[in-house]
């Protein structure tokens, strides 16, 4: 719940601040950023694990493989910057979110050469 809707939902006529230092008192509650993660189940991780497994003696094969980072701009939102009220005697939140617009650009680098920028437009 956010400061403004506690405020509401008590039905008395307090202020938001006086809601606010009152949670801060408290020393259970930390306004804090929300961790972006993959919703992975048991099935996700183990597969996961056993292909880094498999791939850990790759040796110089690793050296044809493509490395690349890919970047994201977002020009109609938070960027995943999402706080929330924590509760430091609960588990941390987390969301996942997936790219809906903005732009995006890629460079990737072989251990041979470099790979220039590509634009998607």
């Amino acid at each position: 719940m956010s400061v403004r809707e506690i405020t509401g939902a008590s039905r008395l006529q307090i202020s938001n601040n006086t809601v606010h230092r009152r949670i801060i008192e408290s020393g259970y509650m930390i306004h804090a950023k929300m961790a972006r993660r993959l919703p992975l189940s048991k099935l996700h991780i183990s597969k996961r694990l056993q292909w880094a497994r498999n791939h850990m003696s790759y040796g110089d094969k690793w050296m044809a493989v493509l490395f690349n980072d890919e970047r994201k701009w977002n020009l109609d939102g938070p960027n995943g910057n999402i706080k929330y009220w924590h509760d430091l005697r609960k588990q941390p939140g987390s969301f996942f979110s997936r790219q809906n617009g903005g732009g995006s650009g890629w460079c990737g680098r072989l251990s041979v050469s470099t790979v220039k920028w590509v634009w998607p437009f």
